[in-house]
């Protein structure tokens, strides 16, 4: 872990001595996700649209106190706040906060999208994702989904996705424990009145990838070709192996010589 990664984790474990308030320990939450979006950007807050950055900080701190709630009401019962929501970590794009049996995630707006033959088997469905303009040049993302559980993947889960995702005319360029999980809630959750489900080909305890950024589509490329982009580029080494051994169960020979690993 980084050192501004650890820092991160301490400040907010620091404000659950908030957490005898549901109120303030949201807002407490709230207020530093923003001031850490904002300068991870590298732009001066006097830059900034004040206006716009108050309406999206609201935004978001009424869909996580949503959130909150219908965890609570789907329970049953309450535990001390800061107990059913916390930050889970920060990643390149996005700081992430479990509630209860979902995720909320904060961070920099991405254009990439998805293969949607993809979304509803292998990625983890999303049920609210939504792009805020701050300036012109500077948008900022909320996001909603069922909590994944990655402990206990195996190698062998690795390599099954891997070679499912081949199947389907894509190579998935990172293929390790962390970016993997089960789902484990397929209840949804209501936020703003709507009723948010995952897709009816999910069940608790599939295996899903946590995000589709590192998954490419290759078409009918063969896997001679592919073996050689890969051999010459820093892939995960995973995906050698696996796509070696992807070949080999399709009857499939490496016949280029140009593979070099």
């Amino acid at each position: 872990m980084s050192y501004q990664s650890r820092k991160i984790r301490e400040l907010f474990e620091s404000l659950k001595v908030y957490s005898d308030n549901k109120d303030i320990y949201i807002s407490k939450i709230i207020e530093n996700v923003m001031f850490i979006l904002i300068n991870r950007r590298a732009v001066k807050t006097d830059n900034l649209d004040k206006r716009r950055i108050e309406s999206f900080s609201n935004y978001i701190k009424d869909i996580l106190n949503q959130l909150y709630e219908d965890y609570i009401e789907r329970k049953g019962s309450k535990n001390n706040v800061g107990q059913d929501i916390e930050y889970v970590g920060l990643g390149f794009t996005f700081i992430t906060f479990r509630v209860g049996d979902n995720v909320i995630k904060f961070g920099k707006s991405e254009q990439t999208i998805p293969p949607t033959t993809l979304e509803s088997r292998y990625q983890v469905p999303l049920y609210i994702r939504e792009s805020y303009e701050i300036t012109n040049r500077i948008h900022f993302r909320v996001e909603v989904a069922p909590y994944v559980d990655t402990s206990n993947i195996t190698y062998e889960d690795l390599y099954k996705t891997y070679s499912n995702i081949r199947d389907l005319g894509y190579i998935w360029n990172d293929p390790k424990e962390e970016n993997m999980g089960r789902i484990i809630n397929v209840d949804g959750c209501k936020i703003g009145g709507k009723t948010y489900l995952p897709s009816q080909q999910l069940k608790k305890g599939d295996l899903v990838l946590i995000d589709l950024d590192d998954i490419a589509y290759v078409g009918e490329e063969t896997s001679d070709i592919i073996l050689e982009e890969i051999s010459t580029m820093s892939y995960n080494r995973n995906v050698y192996i696996f796509e070696t051994r992807h070949m080999k169960e399709k009857g499939e020979k490496i016949t280029n010589k140009n593979i070099k690993w």
